[in-house]
């Protein structure tokens, strides 16, 4: 083989491995949520992610109960990033308006991984569109790196959100609402002895 004939074939293959990679690689994250808290209910969800979402999200998640997995699956060759918003019902913001959830996420085919989680008061919520992605995914929550803890608490609520997001192109996120006893009159079931 000759100098060009071996730079087209060098050329030929690279393409092929882009084209291939870009096929069987798909870049997505999949959420789960855990509503641990006693009376809160999340309801109205929605979502901002571009590309395709598998199995939409439960439209109310009660006390107790756990969501079905909904994944968000990026376009070709691009990395898996969005939001997810919840409407919380039982408690609200300080200037009685309606209280959200959001997290938000990016997923990359390499590097580090990350998850923000917001609670906002909003009178009317806004439209969720990659600019109010890139705020509150910067926001001053923090984000958190893979298999690290992000906790959202807040102490005029009783209740706290934690989350994880792992490493992996395919990531797993999972959200939990919890009870704060620490701003509640309710207090964490003690064991008695039997006497």
């Amino acid at each position: 083989m000759n100098n060009v004939e071996l730079q087209t074939t060098k050329n030929v293959f690279m393409v092929l491995i882009a084209y291939l990679h870009d096929k069987l690689v798909k870049i997505s994250a999949t959420l789960t949520v855990k509503n641990k808290h006693q009376n809160l209910i999340l309801t109205e969800p929605k979502i901002f992610s571009p590309g395709e979402v598998k199995n939409p999200p439960d439209t109310v998640i009660n006390p107790g109960e756990i969501s079905d997995s909904t994944e968000f699956t990026a376009g070709s060759g691009q990395d898996s990033r969005g939001i997810i918003s919840y409407k919380i019902i039982g408690q609200r913001g300080p200037n009685s308006n309606p209280l959200y959830l959001i997290v938000t996420w990016k997923v990359k085919l390499s590097g580090e991984n990350s998850i923000n989680i917001n609670v906002r008061e909003y009178e009317e919520f806004p439209s969720l569109d990659k600019s109010l992605l890139k705020e509150l995914h910067r926001g001053n929550t923090g984000s958190t790196c893979p298999n690290k803890t992000v906790k959202y608490h807040d102490n005029r609520h009783d209740f706290i959100v934690t989350g994880i997001i792992d490493n992996k192109s395919n990531a797993k996120i999972k959200i939990t609402l919890s009870q704060n006893f620490q701003n509640t009159e309710i207090t964490e079931p003690i064991e008695v002895p039997d006497t």
